[in-house]
């Protein structure tokens, strides 16, 4: 009776793996079909008349070398085909035939202003995670290397491209909110321990220079930072040494690499020391720890100004 109960079980036993192994099949068919449905679906794809196989087999290519850049900085490669700053690097003529060369730029000057930010705010003595408005932070050059630092920023974008906005928050995964054009208008529902603004002060004319200065640190808390960079005179001797900047600190140019915006709203701009200092005894509240003069990318100024808490 024992043997027959022991063969009875082992029976069972491998009735039950014929069954898992019935159901594993019956996947792998299913898997097999659909990869059959998609090769097919290909094959299509590239029967279509006029379709050109030599651009598709260059756009994987780039999205290969894209990938790998990415990699090697552990940050997502998506990046939007209205990326001025990429498209800027695409059309410009060291990199025109490079596109390795342009997607390593791409996401390694995103990479080092992250750690120039860093040391800004460790400068200015600032530790700890601190609730961080990335402002006109455009489609994510910077913004996903800094989802990297969630021990240094509780981070927040900023940018007046709602498909910008929507960009960041879905395919970067960073929280994001929209700008608005007119500065006196700009109010968020929080305050930040530092608001950045990368590379935005030197495309402003002066009609909104100093007004944009004001609204970005009224959004600082007290006890934060400001923190800004210019064209100053760095900038002026290796960018546009044909600029003549007057008595007021102030020059402005009806020129930019953003083709969607107005450019009498958002153009080449270079401001002084003397101007930028003027502009910060405006603020109330408002205290200068540091300028640092070629600070980003050998010739923009870095600006630090604390709030008084």
């Amino acid at each position: 009776m024992r043997k027959l109960s022991e063969l009875t079980g082992r029976c069972a036993e491998l009735s039950a793996k014929n069954e898992s192994q019935t159901k594993s099949i019956e996947a792998l068919e299913v898997k097999i079909d659909d990869l059959d449905q998609k090769n097919e679906a290909l094959e299509r794809l590239l029967d279509k008349p006029g379709l050109d196989l030599t651009q598709v087999r260059g756009e994987i290519d780039e999205a290969i070398l894209g990938m790998q850049a990415a990699v090697s900085f552990q940050v997502p490669s998506n990046i939007h085909p209205e990326d001025h700053i990429f498209s800027f690097l695409r059309q410009h003529e060291k990199y025109r035939n490079d596109i390795e060369g342009a997607y390593r730029y791409y996401f390694s000057t995103g990479d080092e202003s992250v750690e120039k930010l860093v040391a800004l705010k460790k400068q200015a003595g600032m530790q700890g995670t601190t609730s961080l408005l990335e402002f006109a932070a455009g489609y994510g050059c910077v913004t996903r290397h800094l989802k990297k630092r969630p021990e240094e920023f509780e981070l927040v974008a900023c940018d007046i491209h709602q498909q910008a906005v929507d960009f960041v928050a879905k395919a970067l995964n960073a929280k994001a909110v929209g700008s608005v054009t007119d500065p006196d208008a700009f109010q968020l529902d929080k305050k930040y321990g530092i608001v950045f603004a990368l590379s935005f002060f030197s495309h402003m004319p002066k009609k909104t220079w100093g007004r944009w200065l004001a609204a970005l640190f009224r959004t600082v808390d007290k006890g934060g930072c400001l923190i800004f960079t210019t064209h100053g005179l760095v900038s002026q001797a290796k960018m546009m040494p044909h600029a003549i900047v007057g008595e007021s600190g102030f020059w402005f140019n009806e020129n930019s690499e953003q083709a969607d915006l107005d450019t009498a709203d958002y153009g080449s701009t270079i401001t002084t020391p003397k101007f930028v200092r003027e502009e910060i005894a405006k603020l109330e509240g408002a205290v200068e720890l540091a300028h640092h003069e070629a600070y980003w990318w050998t010739h923009q100024d870095a600006w630090v100004v604390k709030k008084l808490g």
